[in-house]
């Protein structure tokens, strides 16, 4: 473990070992939007990094998510976000969005796509 608690891990095999059996382990114990299945498959057709990088955002989006729950509606309420942190979290779900798709999606500055390139997987 690191100094802020992340586990480390030697090769991409023990965290792709340690993550299978962290999944067995929460099926039927936690609901989880996939089931174990989903996530070994993940890990077997995506790189570490990549789904580093997935986890961070959809980490990144929860805090602005927790940021602004309005309690009494039992959701979160963009609007009691600061602008820049409103754009922020817009940016984050067009990337996380962008994630999950086989396309590269590009806006100008008034949000209109303005390229669209097939990704490569490199």
């Amino acid at each position: 473990m690191d100094d802020d608690g992340t586990l480390i891990f030697p090769d991409d095999q023990t965290w792709k070992d340690y993550n299978d059996a962290y999944d067995d382990f929460l099926e039927g114990r936690q609901h989880r939007r996939y089931t174990a299945d989903y996530y070994k498959l993940e890990r077997q057709y995506m790189s570490r990094d990549t789904i580093e990088y997935k986890r961070n955002i959809r980490h990144r989006i929860q805090m602005l998510y927790d940021k602004c729950f309005d309690k009494e509606v039992g959701a979160p309420n963009i609007w009691k976000l600061d602008r820049a942190d409103r754009q922020g979290l817009q940016d984050l779900l067009k990337l996380q969005q962008n994630l999950s798709n086989p396309f590269i999606i590009e806006y100008d500055s008034n949000g209109k796509i303005s390229k669209i390139t097939e990704k490569t997987g490199d």
